[in-house]
């Protein structure tokens, strides 16, 4: 999955692990953040159902 410039470069490995690691990072801080919101909506509906 590299590109004809990433190939040219001879740096396949090293790109694919910096693009991992940056969608991994993405992942985290989007389920942070989702998680955060779905936790606060869930607390919210609590109180007023309470």
């Amino acid at each position: 999955m590299c590109s004809i410039y990433i190939l040219l470069l001879n740096s396949c490995y090293l790109d694919d692990f910096q693009m991992i690691g940056a969608v991994f990072a993405k992942a985290i801080v989007l389920g942070l953040i989702i998680g955060t919101v779905v936790g606060v909506l869930v607390l919210f509906v609590k109180k007023i159902n309470s």
